[in-house]
């Protein structure tokens, strides 16, 4: 069974990440085909056909012509991509066309103007309607789907998000930062609401010797450097770091991991830190985290948007629990079970 994959791009936040491993896993097992991204990577050689354009328009072109050769019996499609499931029911009807959702409907909509959320609406039903199969990452976002009236319940999966093998591989590291810190790795989504977490920072700043290290965050950033001026936070105790390709070392030392989101898919970043048995401080927001959290102990949630029980909750003590412990608890997240998954459906 040879599958071929849609991403935008293979570098980024956690939908990226996912679908570039299991690009690699499909690749070691001989059964990927194409990825069909606009900005790809070094990881696929020959597999990766890059479209050159983003937009909807050149990019549909791109993919209708350069899908002419690819024999693939089945595609992943994800993102803003999922709407390639259109060319695909023109072009090859036999085949399986499966799309992978990253965010609940319900809530994406919420942050979207009138015009973006009825051409949101549309598309994803679209692609819903002609797709085989839906996966999604926890159950809240199943029923997300079904209050939206986006997709049939018989075709959609839910399928959590893995824990990467190297989280298991790659332990003491060298200290990224001589200072302790708290990280939140996220990029500056509206989602993510990070204004929040800057402003519980900036709550308890005088009560800790930590710093705050944002990782996927860009440097001038002009949201979140209006944000670190309004709240008057002490000269270099923020620390935005860009895009970070191993985020690892910056797991393992941090002090405490946190994430302030408005909702949640299933986090990629949650399942990381808790690969490294960090004490994990999150918001008690719609989507995946309590699935998770189900399963790992080492947490605290908070209510959404309060930063002020935000803050609170950072000054707990590090508490990381053992590796052993971890690998306990974490088992049902493996890479080769989640991937299995995938592949039942990419292969039907």
């Amino acid at each position: 069974m040879m599958i071929s994959i849609a991403i935008p791009r293979t570098t980024g936040g956690g939908a990226e990440v996912f679908t570039r491993q299991f690009a690699i896993w499909l690749k070691s097992k001989g059964n990927l085909s194409k990825i069909y991204t606009a900005f790809g990577d070094d990881h696929f050689n020959d597999e990766s056909v890059s479209l050159g354009e983003l937009r909807a328009a050149a990019a549909f072109r791109s993919f209708w012509n350069k899908s002419s050769s690819d024999h693939a019996r089945s595609y992943l499609l994800t993102l803003g991509y999922i709407n390639f499931s259109v060319c695909l029911l023109l072009k090859r009807r036999n085949t399986n066309v499966v799309i992978r959702l990253c965010n609940p409907p319900s809530e994406e909509i919420k942050l979207l103007n009138t015009v973006q959320a009825i051409r949101y609406w549309l598309t994803t039903r679209v692609s819903c309607a002609i797709a085989d199969h839906i996966i999604v990452q926890s159950e809240h976002m199943k029923r997300s789907m079904l209050s939206t009236a986006l997709a049939s319940g018989k075709k959609i999966s839910v399928i959590h998000n893995p824990i990467s093998d190297k989280t298991w591989e790659i332990r003491n590291t060298k200290r990224p930062f001589e200072f302790p810190y708290i990280l939140c790795a996220s990029s500056n989504k509206p989602q993510k609401d990070l204004p929040t977490l800057i402003s519980a920072f900036a709550n308890i700043q005088r009560m800790t010797d930590r710093h705050l290290v944002l990782a996927g965050v860009s440097a001038d950033d002009p949201l979140i450097l209006g944000c670190i001026e309004d709240n008057k936070i002490e000269p270099g105790r923020v620390h935005c770091l860009g895009f970070v390709d191993n985020v690892f070392p910056l797991i393992e030392h941090a002090e405490l991991c946190t994430l302030p989101s408005l909702f949640e898919g299933f986090s990629n970043f949650l399942l990381e830190a808790g690969a490294y048995g960090k004490k994990i401080i999150a918001t008690d927001c719609p989507g995946g985290n309590t699935e998770f959290f189900s399963r790992y102990p080492n947490h605290k949630t908070v209510p959404i948007g309060d930063p002020r029980k935000l803050g609170a909750a950072l000054l707990a003590e590090r508490n990381d629990l053992d590796i052993s412990e971890t690998r306990s608890l974490l088992h049902y997240f493996s890479e080769d079970r989640i991937y299995a998954q995938y592949f039942s459906l990419l292969s039907q």
